[in-house]
């Protein structure tokens, strides 16, 4: 609040009730901003914080978790059924937030073997979310998906060209680009911090070895201080949830051992959500972690048996100071993948809860989340038990039970029921039905919520599982859903949990530490049983056999015997032992690990081995620590062991089997082998020469062969690996081929390349460091790429805050964003992108240096910098690269060739300034047409001469062979067959005919010669266009072509400029001619277009188009086909598209479109149009492109496999670039030639050898030094010494051009120069039009640059008057880039809302205060119910007259009402006095407003005497009879009464006879004193006032619309026990609910409902106020609306007071600032719009006199300034107006605290500014409204004064002024006015050097206030 004095004092003493006022006014704010537009609002605070404040309306949010959806290509179900379902459920559910935890795509191959991104599945992704935030009517910033391990496979670094995550996914759109992402959703009572973490590899490498995460210590220590950002700046509790892809026992420790944990229990969140595992592990993958009594996973955690560790203590310590062990909960959700799965979280008063939801086995209907009590098996906690042994509660979050309720249909009822399962089933012993919060209406989703007051101390219990609650929802159609019965525990006991053996080993298992303790284990293991046994030999001399085995059997002699034997093999021996060094030492394969190919390094047990360079060394990295256990530990377990195992059984079977022959083969035994003969032949069976356990033991052998065979064969696809060549023994020189494996160091890189850099690129790179290049190479050869890798080789010397930078200039638009893009991927720097359709041509010198200071590199097309060169907006001696996107433009008049001759080899040879490396690229070096062979170097080196570079090539295509897809060429020849000559004869001359025709018509029209001579200009032309379509085409494209030209959606050949007549003249040829064609065209069933060789014969297409369509028909095979027809001319490509759309889709489902380029003439698409159609081309959208050579350079699309020359290429650049699109290997190009023209065909040949000439020529001549470039002095040219900037002969023409174009025009004048020129006399006059200071110009120079000379002269003259700058533009671009400054202008927007003084005080401590008292009295001739009572206004000071004798009115559903104010006089009270009347109208007005009692105690405690200022203003009852007092003291002094002294009040009773005692719930009471009182019934927390008593009632009665009687209704109903019985009953009505009756919204103009009176038991009412009579109550209602009428006047008025020297009424200021979002009897709009037009006629006439010289565009611009909404917003904050607007709705619930803050937005001051002057404008003329305009800052010279005309004009000769005056019947005292004012601007001649432009810029402004 601020008040207009002392207004801090007054905001400390209102600060308790500002607290609850500020609450609901957020609450309101916010359900208006749901109703218009949003559903939650997101800001960015001061700390950078993103803050979304919830609008639930309770301490609840909730928000939505998906993982693992594996969009895939080969599953295209998954994204289908998301579309499907995901969009229409988050509506219903409405969420604040959505996380989808990673795993958004699969990148596997349809044998799930190879694992590597697919960007389709990325474009896939992007496209179903963007639907899917369209469906839900979120805001897209809602949205935060992380990266899994599926979105890193084969990811070299992030940013690279397949990191698609960076591109598509919602946070790279959003801007997220860290790893660890943070929001926060605030309530009102708390915030609930939301920590997003990327833990995948900063290298992504190819599954399976990429399962795991890998947090770092930088990124804990990032997610440590997003976790703690609220620690120490928030006064709400915080709530912290944190969510990531990866379970923490899937993760791995830091460098310095730290793990996620470690930072979780730090902060003790309350969960960690996350996802990965999938849900066929189990349905429990849940886990809680302490931090007391266990081991952290610092400390090698490796195990935890159970959901939940064993708690540290059994009680807790309530001790002060002691909190409970940190602790989390960790929960996994199902997968999307395969269950469809979904979680909803909620967050209800810190009490965390979920539901999993199954899309996949049924629909969700309806869906119930309870919210408390929680679930004991996953959600309890100790620190809530903690809180709750402790009593550290808010009691109002265990009251209730409570449920939010998602459903499509209406919820008619939901029951809560509570369970015991304590007798051995589940007994229900509590079933209520749930109370519904907020109201429907106000809520945009299907979320209600629904609460059960309880007692739940009932239901505290040592079991945690004793108690189980299920909710059942029923809609309006009758369906039931219940939720799943879940056990609770109030004192927040956790039921045990255990898990099954699955959800144990992927939970439960720390297996990051587990990697090496089992890999160790098993290798020792391994060496021990090779180790001990040849030890044993060795050292002890002991021999175990298998006669010592036999003689003396046990495990341990079994053992050594057959290990023994093992090691007398020395091949097993030694090969096992050797084999098992080998896994510990050396590489296992070696493999492709990166999505890219030539990236192959190998795998060793620590991991995969990458090499990377830093700060000049070179280093190994292993990655993918542990995460090659995958490989690794079933390797070592599954086929190593078992193997040693077999080999163990064989060894052992063929001892066994010698023993057995030398039985049977009699040899001479001892007494033990003959003990043993008859056991041994018993088994002769098994070891006779069948030998079953050996065969039986091989074929193990084979099933591990084959179990290994196969994991080789997985490993060989999932890697990229040749299982003969990348096993082993290929790894021991893959240290030396992994050099090529480099990442960038720091910021200064010297010729570090990227990884995936191939030989030639970096041999280019290394070459163009040295010096400047141009590097040749085919189109695809990866150009762009070598550009990059230099730019980030330079990049330290640009890297901001440097003033410096570098430009990448591409020769079309279309590739702007292309070349961005790339630049944006690899490298890290601040890419700005321009073209002209941004503006670019009007910025000026501060524009482009904020986009220096902000942009690294600057992509534009080479026009844009060579104009802002030549404007010295940008320097070259600034530019440290400058990349030159097809080079071999660079010649002649190009930009290219002039931004390198006029400013790059001047500063050159001027050795003063630095100049930029130049980087060239092209794909031919010259465009000569192939004939002259011998003029390739002469061409080559005029480039390198020009470009001051040397050409750098490949020295032969082998090079590129193995990196570039060659298409291959073929020539495709048709028989030239000319239509019939008979029709062609006709249709010529029918087209003669008709141009002679229309010109005939011409004749007959009277107009200028110069129109005439344009429309037959243009008439040829498009008769020579029609022509060539009849003649190449046929008649067929020709009337295509005719009719295309004559629609109205098309533009035409755009070779001059014509009027709308002109335009509508030619078209009418266009449309006869298109006629005439139809004649020759069949029509009928019978005649079809697809009837070709028909229509070939008939001329209708000729040969060539036949050929064409031909052609692509022998293509129908292919699926994806993606072909590009190039064509000469545009109106070729329009028509050659319509055929072909019309053609293919008989023979397949081709699409087919046209790309042609703007400055072609005909039909411009817009550059948007062109990039839609390409990236459709790329998307597969789009089958064929019919093109200009728009599309002949830089176009990208990799799956182009087909090119067709329609038209031969003119030239030999032409050739190689189109040739260049077919980017797909085996892909063709055709090249239609005419059978017979072999002059064309060998062009054509000598252009596919023209490559290897140029590449030759370039290699031969690599030493020749460039020389430097002769100085071109001939060109005269004009420089401003002040600046620098210059303007030549050749760029002067453009100049003018622009300078006229920003000339103010219409639409039937557009201005611009004529050229006079007399080639014989060597002599030409300029003509400027007559809006410019300089009429004519005319010079004498050379016949062959007269015109140039003549605009530079031009030039000249215009800055020597200031029409052009000192920067050598136009006046009026400098003017407007300042008026779009003043529209960012700073000024105060702070927004204080002012309360009137006179409602204020400053307490002091006499024992008398003065009161001035107004009576305010409302009457209605409306019937009601109730009456009106008076009541007094009392103010510390007296009002004005108008305000304190004022009178309005009010309205509600009934009718109007009449309020009058009169004063009555001042009164005394004493101190007493006064606390006692604010003591009672706080009392009485906390309970109307809140309804409830429930704030009232607070409030009356924080009510005493004290210093300072704070509201003072008291509203009184009056008495009826105005006698002794006209106050009410008997109910004012009520609020003190007790009850307590019944006997007392008894006695001054004047009713005794029909009074009686009775009791209340404050004690015994007389009837008297509960009759007409306000009372409050605790049962049920509501309100009443009393009329009277029912003494025909008591609670033995029935009820009227029961048949229970009122004791049976409380006591099932509340659970009250009536104990009165034999009392009355009061009759008890419903306090009245409060509205704004200023105006009444249309919504509630129905009659409100009239609630009954009820029955109310005494003793159950505890008496606020009384004696309060009904009628009373009912009046006071009114008074919100009555004082926030009264404020506004007085607000209106101490405005009016700080306009000195004017007076208006009150009332009429009141309404100007009165906005129409107030819904008031009136509002601004008519006074704003009386005052614009007025300020409009003020400031224009002011400034036509002012600036004499200006044209109307000058004067618009400065208008616009001094006017505009920002400029007048400025001036109205300067005076502090903004605090004086009302701009909001009336609430009733606000009004006591009028220290609520405005909400008004800067349009709106600038309309109460102008509504302000329309005020005084009518109530004190235009005297009154220049005081007021003066006042605000607006300088306004109202005095008129004759202007001095510089030229004098003949208007008698001009016009006839006699005439003209008596139709106008006025007398003109400047004749030449009118005849201004009668001149066109295209009417130029030198007697009239003015037109109307001007005196209309005056005129428009004296209609608009007329």
């Amino acid at each position: 609040m601020e008040a207009i004095g002392d207004d801090d004092e007054l905001r400390k003493s209102t600060a308790s009730q500002g607290r609850r006022i500020s609450s609901t006014i957020l609450l309101l704010l916010l359900l208006l901003l749901i109703s218009l537009s949003s559903r939650v609002s997101g800001s960015i605070d001061e700390s950078g914080r993103r803050v979304i404040e919830a609008r639930t309306g309770q301490d609840l949010i909730w928000v939505v978790q998906l993982s693992d959806l594996h969009f895939s290509v080969h599953h295209p179900e998954r994204a289908l059924d998301f579309k499907n379902i995901v969009g229409s459920a988050l509506s219903l559910i409405n969420p604040s937030l959505v996380l989808i935890t990673g795993d958004l795509t699969d990148g596997k191959s349809k044998d799930m073997l190879t694992m590597k991104l697919n960007e389709d599945e990325w474009l896939e992704y992007e496209s179903v979310m963007q639907d899917v935030v369209k469906r839900s009517g979120l805001n897209k910033s809602l949205f935060y998906d992380l990266r899994g391990n599926h979105d890193n496979f084969g990811v070299p670094s992030v940013g690279s060209s397949v990191d698609f995550f960076s591109k598509y996914s919602i946070n790279a759109q959003m801007g997220r680009k860290e790893n660890v992402n943070a929001v926060t959703v605030e309530t009102s009572e708390r915030k609930h911090l939301f920590v997003g973490v990327d833990t995948t590899m900063h290298i992504g490498l190819r599954g399976p070895t990429n399962l795991f995460g890998h947090p770092t210590d930088e990124l804990l220590s990032s997610l440590d201080t997003h976790l703690s950002q609220w620690d120490n700046q928030s006064t709400k509790p915080v709530t912290k949830i944190s969510f990531g892809h990866f379970p923490l026992s899937f993760s791995a420790l830091t460098h310095s051992k730290k793990s996620l944990k470690d930072v979780f229990l730090k902060h003790s969140i309350s969960a960690y959500l996350c996802g990965h595992l999938h849900s066929r592990f189990g349905k429990n993958l849940k886990r809680h972690h302490h931090s007391g009594g266990g081991i952290s996973l610092s400390d090698n955690d490796l195990f935890q048996l159970n959901m939940r560790q064993s708690s540290v203590e059994s009680t807790s310590n309530c001790s002060f100071g002691a909190l409970p062990a940190a602790e989390f909960w960790e929960w996994e959700m199902g997968d999307w993948r395969k269950n469809r799965a979904m979680r909803i979280m909620a967050i209800d008063r810190g009490h965390v809860s979920y539901l999993d939801l199954d899309f996949k086995s049924k629909s969700q209907k309806t869906i119930i989340l309870p919210t408390f009590p929680l679930d004991s098996r996953f959600m309890s906690t100790s620190f809530a038990r903690h809180r709750y042994e402790c009593q550290h509660m808010i009691s109002s979050s265990y009251d209730a039970i409570r449920t939010i309720v998602f459903s499509h249909s209406l919820v008619v009822e939901v029951v809560a029921r509570v369970y015991d399962s304590s007798p051995g089933f589940n007994n229900l012993v509590m079933e209520a039905p749930m109370r519904k919060h907020g109201d429907d209406s106000s809520s945009s989703s299907g979320a209600s919520f629904f609460s059960l007051p309880w007692n739940y101390r009932a239901f505290e219990d040592p079991l945690p599982d004793r108690f189980w609650l299920q909710i059942e929802v029923t809609d309006v159609k009758g369906r039931s859903t219940f939720s799943e019965m879940r056990p609770f525990s109030i004192n927040s006991l956790s039921s045990k949990v255990s898990w099954t053996w699955n959800e144990f080993r992927v939970m439960g298992c720390q297996w990051a530490a587990l990697y090496y303790p089992i890999l160790w284990s098993a290798l020792y293991c391994l060496f021990l049983v090779f180790l001990i046994p040849k030890s044993i030999i060795i050292v002890f001399k002991k021999q175990y056999t298998l006669k010592k085995f036999m003689a003396k059997k046990g495990p341990i002699t079994l053992v050594l015997w057959i290990l023994q034997d093992l090691c007398r093999i020395p091949v097993v021996w030694f090969g096992y032992m050797a084999y098992l060094f080998y896994l510990i030492f050396f590489p296992w394969f070696s493999g492709e690990v990166f999505t890219d190919p030539g990236n192959r390094t190998y795998m060793t047990i620590m991991g995969w081995v990458v090499t990377s360079s830093g700060a000049g060394e070179r280093k190994h990295e292993y990655i993918g620590q542990p995460d090659v256990m995958v490989l690794v530990i079933p390797h070592l377990i599954f086929v190593v062991i078992p193997s040693v195992f077999v080999v163990c059984c064989l060894v052992a079977e063929r001892e066994m089997y010698k023993d057995h022959i030398r039985v049977d083969s009699g040899k001479k035994e001892d007494d033990h082998d003959r003990g043993r003969k008859k056991r041994w032949q018993r088994r002769s069976l098994l070891f006779s020469d069948r030998r079953l356990i050996r065969k039986s033991l091989l074929l193990a052998s084979l099933a591990l062969y084959w179990k290994h065979f196969k994991n080789c064969w997985a490993l060989a696809r999932a890697y990229e690996m040749n299982m003969v060549l990348h096993f082993p023994g290929y790894s021991f020189v893959m240290a030396m081929d992994s050099d090529d494996m480099e990442t960038e160091s720091a910021d200064q890189v010297t010729t570090s390349p990227l990884p995936f850099a191939r030989s030639y690129q970096v041999e280019a790179l290394e070459k163009a460091i040295k010096q400047n290049t141009i590097v040749f190479l085919e189109t695809g050869s990866g150009k762009t790429l070598i550009a990059i890798m230099l730019l980030r080789s330079y990049a330290y010397l640009f890297r901001k805050p440097s003033p410096c930078f570098s430009v990448f200039l591409v020769p079309q638009v279309v590739l702007v964003s292309q070349q961005a893009e790339a630049l944006k991927m690899h490298t890290d720097l601040k890419v700005g992108m321009y073209w002209g359709e941004m503006g670019v041509d009007f910025w000026d010198s501060s524009t482009w240096q904020q986009e220096v200071d902000k942009y690294e590199v600057l992509v534009m097309t080479p026009a844009i910098l060579l104009d802002a060169l030549r404007h010295s907006f940008l320097k070259m001696n600034m530019i440290k690269v400058l990349i030159v996107d097809e080079c071999h433009h660079a010649g002649g008049k190009h930009p290219y060739a002039c931004i390198m001759r006029e400013f790059y080899h001047k500063d050159l040879n001027s050795a003063i300034s630095e100049v930029p490396r130049i980087f060239g690229m092209t794909a031919s070096l010259v465009k000569t047409k192939g004939a002259k062979l011998d003029s390739y170097w002469k061409k080559i080196h005029e480039l390198e001469t020009l470009m001051n570079s040397k050409v750098f090539t490949c020295v032969n295509e082998s090079v590129l062979a193995g990196f570039v897809p060659f298409s291959t060429p073929h020539f495709r020849y048709y028989e030239h067959m000319e239509i019939p000559s008979s029709k062609r004869a006709s249709l010529v001359g029918m087209l003669e005919n008709l141009t002679t025709k229309h010109r005939f018509s011409l004749a007959t029209l009277d107009l200028k010669a110069s129109t005439v001579d344009s429309i037959e200009k243009r008439l040829r032309k498009i008769s020579s266009c029609l022509t060539y379509c009849l003649d190449d085409l046929g008649i067929l494209l020709a009337q295509k072509a005719a009719q295309s030209l004559s629609t109205s959606q098309n533009d035409f050949f755009l070779w001059d400029q014509l009027n709308m007549f002109s335009e509508t003249f030619v078209k009418k040829f266009c449309s006869d001619a298109s006629q005439e064609f139809l004649v020759d065209i069949p029509h009928g069933l019978d005649w079809g277009v697809t009837n070709m060789k028909e229509n070939l014969e008939a001329g209708l297409i000729t040969s060539k188009t036949f050929c064409l369509i031909e052609s692509l028909l022998g293509y129908r095979s292919l699926e994806n086909i993606r072909c590009i027809v190039f064509v000469d001319r545009v109106i070729t490509a329009m028509v050659v598209e319509s055929l072909l759309a019309e053609i293919l889709p008989n023979y397949n489902n081709w699409k087919t479109k046209y790309v042609a380029g703007n400055n072609s003439g005909l039909q411009s698409q817009t550059r948007k149009k062109q990039n839609e159609i390409v990236e459709d081309f790329r998307r597969g959208l789009v089958n064929i492109i019919v093109a200009t050579s728009i599309l002949e350079e830089g176009l990208d699309v990799q799956s182009c496999n087909l090119v067709v020359r329609f038209d031969p290429a003119s030239n030999i650049c032409s050739f190689i670039q189109s040739r260049g699109r077919a980017r797909m290997q085996n892909s063709d190009y055709l090249m239609m030639v005419k059978s017979g023209d072999l002059l064309t065909q060998d062009r054509l040949m000598k252009f596919l050898s023209g490559g290897k000439r140029m590449r030759e020529e370039s290699l031969d001549h690599s030493l020749v030094p460039c020389p430097p470039l002769p100085e071109d002095s001939s060109e005269d040219f004009f420089r401003v010494n002040s600046t620098g900037e210059i303007v030549t002969l050749s760029s002067s023409v453009s100049l003018i051009y622009f300078y006229c174009s920003r000339l103010p025009s219409d639409e039937y004048f557009k201005p611009a120069p004529r050229f006079d020129v007399d080639k014989d006399q060597g002599i030409c006059t300029l003509y400027l039009p007559k809006s410019c200071p300089v009429k004519e110009v005319r010079v004498q120079a050379n016949a062959n640059v007269l015109k140039q000379a003549a605009c530079l002269k031009a030039c000249i003259q215009l800055h020597k008057v200031g029409a052009l700058t000192d920067n050598l533009v136009p006046d009026i671009v400098v003017a407007e880039t300042v008026q779009q400054k003043l529209g960012k202008i700073e000024y105060n927007t702070e927004q204080p809302c002012y309360f009137p003084p006179e409602l204020v005080s400053q307490f002091s401590a006499q024992s008398q205060t003065t009161y001035h008292f107004y009576l305010i009295r409302m009457k209605t001739d409306s019937p009601r119910n109730f009456r009106f009572t008076d009541i007094l206004l009392g103010t510390r000071v007296e009002l004005e007259d108008d305000i304190g004798n004022t009178c309005f009115r009010l309205e509600d559903h009934i009718g109007t009402i009449a309020v009058t104010l009169s004063y009555v006089g001042a009164f005394h009270f004493t101190q007493e006095e006064v606390l006692l009347c604010r003591k009672f109208q706080l009392t009485l007005f906390r309970v109307l407003l809140d309804r409830s009692v429930e704030n009232l105690m607070k409030a009356l405690d924080g009510l005493h005497h004290k210093e300072g200022v704070a509201l003072d203003y008291l509203l009184l009852p009056s008495t009826h009879e105005h006698g002794t007092s006209l106050i009410n003291w008997d109910v004012v002094r009520s609020v003190n009464s007790t009850c307590h002294k019944a006997e007392e009040r008894h006695i001054n009773c004047s009713a005794k006879a029909a009074s009686r005692i009775i009791h209340t719930k404050d004690g015994l009471a007389c009837t008297c004193a509960v009759e007409n009182a306000l009372v409050y019934t605790p049962h049920n927390g509501y309100v009443y006032c009393t009329k009277g008593v029912l003494n025909n009632l008591n609670a033995n009665s029935l009820m009227t619309y029961s048949n229970q009687t009122y004791i049976e209704h409380y006591k099932k109903r509340h659970g009250v026990q009536l104990d009165f019985v034999d009392e009355p009953l009061l009759n008890g009505r419903h306090t009245f609910t409060l509205h704004n009756h200023l105006r009444l919204n249309m919504m509630k103009k129905k009659k409100e409902h009239e609630r009954e009176f009820v029955e109310l038991p005494p003793e159950l009412c505890h008496v606020i106020l009384s004696p309060l009579s009904v009628d009373m109550i009912y009046s006071y209602t009114f008074i919100p609306s009555v004082m926030q009428r009264i404020e506004s006047l007085l607000i209106a008025y101490n405005l009016k007071k700080s306009i000195p020297e004017v007076n208006i009424p009150t009332i009429k200021v009141l309404e100007a600032i009165t906005t129409k979002m107030c819904q008031d009897q009136f509002h601004l709009e008519s006074l704003e719009t009386l005052g614009d037009s007025f300020l409009k006629y003020a400031v224009c006439q002011q400034l036509f006199q002012q600036y004499n010289t200006h044209h109307e565009g000058l004067l618009s611009t400065k208008k616009d300034a001094m006017i505009s909404n920002v400029m007048l917003c400025k001036l109205g904050c300067n005076q502090k107006l903004q605090g004086f607007i009302r701009n909001e709705y009336f609430e009733p619930k606000g009004w006591m605290f009028p220290g609520q803050p405005s909400a008004a937005y800067a349009l709106r001051v600038a309309d109460v500014v102008e509504a302000l002057i329309g005020a005084y404008l009518s109530e004190g003329g235009e005297v009154a409204a220049l005081m007021f305009m003066n006042w605000v800052g607006i300088k306004i010279d109202f005095t008129t004064t004759p202007i001095e005309r510089e030229f004098s004009i003949q208007a008698e000769k001009l016009v006839n002024v006699g005439y003209m005056e008596s139709l106008l019947n006025y007398k003109f005292k400047d004749q030449s006015l009118l005849v201004e004012a009668l001149t066109h601007g295209s009417y130029m001649i030198p007697e009239i050097p003015r037109c109307y432009q001007r005196v209309e810029f005056l005129g428009d402004s004296v209609l608009d206030i007329s």
